[in-house]
């Protein structure tokens, strides 16, 4: 059996004034996310901002993991947690908030050429939401994206992923659905959201649950050996 393919999505906050957004975001850009990389169990990191200013998650990393040994004690330790750019000797973990999620890839529907791993053009925005499917038939639900043509719900969509939480047990997360859009029109942003929360509730028969859709602007991609 192969390996999983894992992903790890790092949602976080501020919660300390002295920390600004725009040297937070500079710092992740600069030195956290290429910091995570140098473990080597990471091929790709990237970083987003939260399109919605009142979002409750400001930014976002994600990482395309071949497996979790820098998530180990000894591992994560290394990595460094403080800089001198950011103004203070407090580590990250204690003037920021982060929520972690892994997630284990179930399958990508893909646009033409462009896909995930970035071969041509450029995704530069990300539509994320959790939610919890009752069947444990991974098949019907990917049948139902391919039915309902979830891939090109909206102008501009290059790949679309659904992954499961990596932990069975972990019903806290829900499944994850991920899909990656190219330019867009900036009168179509405030309302991408609100669209997409409505396309899936149909068409996945999501209904009666509470999905909060998130669109991310990219602002950083780094990959090993690049």
């Amino acid at each position: 059996m192969s390996s999983p393919h894992l992903w790890l999505y790092a949602s976080s906050r501020l919660r300390d004034p002295t920390v600004t957004d725009e040297v937070f975001s500079q710092w992740y850009q600069e030195h956290h996310v290429p910091d995570v990389l140098k473990t080597g169990s990471v091929r790709k990191g990237e970083f987003f901002r939260a399109i919605g200013p009142q979002k409750q998650f400001r930014w976002l990393a994600a990482y395309d993991c071949d497996d979790l040994d820098f998530m180990e004690p000894e591992n994560f330790a290394r990595i460094p947690k403080t800089h001198s750019m950011l103004g203070t000797t407090k580590s990250c973990l204690e003037f920021a908030e982060f929520d972690t999620r892994i997630f284990q890839q179930l399958f990508v529907l893909k646009n033409g050429e462009g896909n995930e791993t970035g071969n041509t053009g450029s995704d530069r925005y990300l539509l994320t939401c959790t939610f919890h499917c009752d069947e444990n038939d991974y098949e019907t639900l990917e049948r139902r994206c391919i039915d309902g043509d979830i891939l090109h719900a909206f102008p501009g969509s290059r790949w679309l992923k659904i992954s499961r939480p990596f932990e069975d047990d972990d019903t806290y997360l829900g499944f994850m659905i991920v899909q990656a859009l190219g330019d867009v029109e900036p009168k179509d942003l405030i309302c991408l959201e609100d669209n997409w929360r409505s396309y899936l509730a149909e068409t996945l028969g999501l209904e009666r649950q509470f999905l909060q859709p998130h669109l991310w602007e990219l602002l950083r991609r780094c990959e090993n050996g690049s």
